[in-house]
């Protein structure tokens, strides 16, 4: 059940020399920048939002739903 946190700003890209580099979106700049998501146990996708220097919250709030989930408390 295993959740993540999108950055909406940059994307990972495979370069011709075999590196990985992060390159900007069109939407870089604007609009919140994280997502955190997971599968529910009713099987569908839940996200929240996040804005741009919030990526600790986000994955706070990921590890708190997770933990509900396993505790049964969701």
């Amino acid at each position: 059940m295993a959740g993540h946190i999108q950055d909406r700003w940059y994307r990972t890209e495979v370069g011709a020399d075999g590196k990985t580099r992060k390159v900007k979106t069109d939407r870089h700049g604007t609009g919140m920048r994280y997502r955190a998501r997971y599968i529910g146990p009713d099987g569908t996708e839940k996200s929240k939002s996040f804005p741009d220097k919030q990526k600790r919250l986000a994955d706070t709030w990921l590890t708190n739903v997770e933990a509900d989930m396993a505790r049964g408390q969701y």
